[in-house]
């Protein structure tokens, strides 16, 4: 799934994902649990990363 599409989806602008991609910011977790919802990606791989995988590489897929 495109950044856009997913950005549109749960109601932020692709911006915002450009910088939680990039590292200027963090996800919340109401956030993290709109992605979850949204594309089946483990929300825990949105908030805590290096602990559970990179969600992003998972977003190719979709």
């Amino acid at each position: 799934m495109k950044q856009y599409i997913l950005a549109q989806k749960i109601g932020v602008v692709p911006k915002h994902l450009s910088d939680i991609k990039n590292g200027r910011r963090r996800v919340t977790p109401s956030l993290a649990l709109k992605i979850e919802q949204v594309t089946g990606i483990d929300r825990r791989k949105w908030l805590w990363p290096d602990e559970f995988g990179c969600p992003w590489e998972e977003l190719k897929k979709i």
